[in-house]
């Protein structure tokens, strides 16, 4: 299993790139994605009841009208990113806005605009008026989220080599029985409001656009920026230790508990003999061996003198592993970001905190966790996240989530994007979800993967309709990998989508995606797919890619 310690050296390595490339949105990618939301819905199963399945049907139809009026929200605010707006500035209506009106909730329409005009359906799920217009009308949060599209910022889409995801319905390959739109709850939380004027949205700009709209990308090479090192080969350089012990299904399902010929205190003996050896590496991962094994640490006060750096460093680390109150007070002491240690110590003792067992201790230093969120060092930052990732609710990742919606630098806003991976609470999906269109590519990749390992069900639908919208090669690539990471239904027919028509430059990814949905599934549906699409590929980095994938499906 991957290390704390190198997870901060991870973060710390490497600097953030923070490229102005923003999320600039076209009305032609609207209209496509629409197009594909359309076909998602008419696909999924129709409500039992036969009046919810006609009202649900007659939504389905009025998104339909909706695409092919073709007056979408504009977006005024930040050109340079996705925002969500209910109403915009001269009263156009979002596709659920939209939606409402024509059914007879304009004043539901109203009384939203009003009070969270920004807020993503992410946001809004817990309202329970939504809630109920959601039911009588046969759909869930989850597709009214897939369904919702930020405004757009005017202009003409510029060429690209990038194709759009495929429709649903030229995703659903033979076979295919899996789908759906999506998994789904959530809850709203405050944004700014904007006026606007309450009409029922201006004429639209340009004649209509039929279906199946699809924005001008003409196919085309790889470009020469992206011949680089392999994005597959940099996820795993990441992620490996997570899978670097490979055990047998049978195996693990025949188990039985043995009894090993092992002699603990003659392994310490020899451990605490290794952390006095002249050899400073070795004194290092044997100071480490003890505190992962929960073995004797009288040496620790001594070898934080140690004349050598690393050895140093591993005994701070090592204090997390104990539960000497002697040790974690220096821990403590060594952490804060007021204190007397150098930069490194502090770096590397807050990631220790990661390994101490969440308590009173873990609670107690809290406060010292929000003072590091606001430290000018981006390698301090890093390494409180990574603690807050580690832990339980609190007010870390209350401090995580203000950040992360606040006007901060970006390097700021996408590190704490990272403090909040693995939560699936309302308001921190709400956070990413909202942030997911930031015109910074380092934080909407810091939030895909935040909201891919999330598992929670609206992140899905945010993911999906990112992934259709976005424009940055090395950012469409993170996104395919947390739709994987999420593992919902509806990501299955997308992945495969991709993998058989997308981008040729992004399809190992696609594979690797695959691989991570399947991990923990009995099913070998995905290898003849993933075979198929690395023969056709003669690029050897591309080709590991397929193979890892292969692996990762056991």
């Amino acid at each position: 299993m991957r290390t704390v310690l190198s997870s901060l050296l991870f973060l710390a390595a490497v600097p953030p790139l923070f490229a102005q490339q923003g999320a600039a949105v076209f009305r032609t990618d609207l209209a496509s994605h629409y197009a594909a939301v359309e076909a998602e819905l008419r696909a999924a199963p129709a409500p039992a009841d036969p009046q919810v399945a006609a009202r649900r049907a007659a939504a389905i139809d009025l998104l339909r009208e909706y695409r092919l009026r073709g007056d979408f929200g504009r977006n005024h605010l930040a050109p340079d990113a996705r925002v969500a707006q209910f109403v915009d500035a001269d009263g156009r209506r979002c596709a659920v806005a939209f939606l409402l009106d024509r059914t007879g909730q304009g004043a539901l329409t109203d009384a939203i605009a009003a009070r969270a005009n920004l807020a993503w359906v992410a946001e809004l799920a817990s309202n329970p008026q939504l809630q109920q217009w959601l039911a009588t009308n046969g759909l869930s949060a989850v597709e009214a989220a897939r369904i919702q599209g930020p405004g757009w910022g005017g202009g003409e889409a510029p060429p690209t080599n990038i194709p759009p995801p495929r429709p649903a319905h030229e995703r659903s390959l033979p076979g295919n029985t899996r789908g759906g739109p999506g998994d789904v709850p959530r809850q709203a939380a405050p944004h700014p409001t904007t006026p606007y004027t309450p009409s029922q949205g201006s004429a639209p700009e340009t004649a209509d656009l039929s279906a199946p709209v699809v924005a001008s990308r003409p196919a085309g090479g790889i470009a020469l920026g992206a011949l680089q090192a392999p994005q597959w080969a940099q996820w795993w350089e990441w992620n490996r230790g997570a899978y670097q012990v490979p055990e047998p299904r049978a195996q693990a399902q025949t188990r039985t508990a043995a009894v090993v010929g092992i002699d603990r205190g003659a392994a310490e003996r020899l451990l605490q003999a290794l952390a006095t050896d002249q050899n400073g590496q070795l004194r290092s991962a044997a100071t480490q061996a003890l505190g992962r094994m929960a073995g004797p640490t009288d040496l620790l006060p001594k070898l934080l003198d140690d004349a050598q750096r690393d050895v140093q460093l591993a005994a701070v680390l090592t204090m997390g592993c104990t539960d000497a109150p002697g040790h974690l007070y220096r821990l403590a002491e060594r952490a804060s970001p007021h204190g007397a240690a150098a930069d490194g110590d502090i770096g590397v003792a807050l990631t220790a905190l990661a390994l101490v067992p969440d308590g009173p201790f873990r609670r107690m230093f809290e406060p010292t966790l929000v003072a590091c969120l606001r430290d000018e060092r981006p390698d301090v930052v890093a390494a409180a996240a990574l603690v807050i990732a580690g832990g339980g609710a609190g007010a870390g990742r209350t401090a995580a989530r203000d950040l992360l919606r606040s006007e901060a630098p970006a390097w700021r806003r996408a590190l704490a994007a990272n403090a909040l991976v693995g939560s699936h609470g309302a308001e921190d999906i709400a956070a990413l979800t909202a942030r997911l269109g930031d015109s910074s590519p380092d934080v909407r990749r810091a939030c895909a993967a935040a909201l891919g390992r999330s598992r929670a069900p609206l992140a899905l639908p945010a993911l999906l309709t990112a992934y259709e919208l976005e424009r940055e090669s090395d950012t469409r690539g993170a996104l395919l990998l947390a739709i994987g990471d999420h593992g919902g239904t509806a990501a299955h027919a997308f992945l495969l989508g991709e993998l058989t028509h997308g981008s040729k430059h992004l399809r190992a990814l696609a594979a690797l995606a695959l691989g991570l949905w399947g991990h923990d599934r009995d099913d070998d549906d995905d290898v003849a797919a993933i075979l198929r699409a690395a023969n056709d590929d003669h690029n050897r980095d591309q080709r590991g890619g397929y193979l890892l994938a292969l692996g990762m499906l056991r």
